[in-house]
């Protein structure tokens, strides 16, 4: 089977972070660039679950919010895959009708979650 380019794309990315964080000297190769380790380590974890879970989405976004700590990558979908801290993605999904920001912890709760309110 072949492989999508944002598939490709997403694992590339993913691979770059990851290789930062093992080789922290990585920071002195490029010039004015510098992001903390646990930030590195979130985004590798984002673009990986991008990469194989994610990859037929459009992304509408990437950042980092300063007041949450959480690395994200926002679809066009409503998911927005994050991580925070080096830890696990997880998926938030904004309901515009409540303001409601719905935590799930696993790809099995995002999918129950997208079946059952028709997402």
């Amino acid at each position: 089977m072949q492989k999508s380019f944002a598939y490709l794309d997403a694992k590339s990315k993913a691979k770059f972070w990851e290789d930062y964080t093992d080789n922290l000297n990585f920071q002195k190769i490029i010039p004015n660039f510098s992001v903390g380790y646990l930030d590195a380590k979130s985004k590798a974890i984002v673009w990986r679950t991008y990469a194989e879970s994610f990859s037929n989405m459009t992304i509408m976004e990437e950042g980092y919010n300063p007041n949450s700590g959480y690395v994200y990558i926002a679809l066009e979908n409503g998911v927005t895959i994050a991580s925070a801290f080096g830890h696990d993605a997880e998926f938030i999904i904004y309901d515009y009708e409540t303001g409601e920001e719905n935590f799930l912890e696993s790809l099995e709760e995002l999918n129950q979650y997208l079946q059952n309110h028709g997402i």
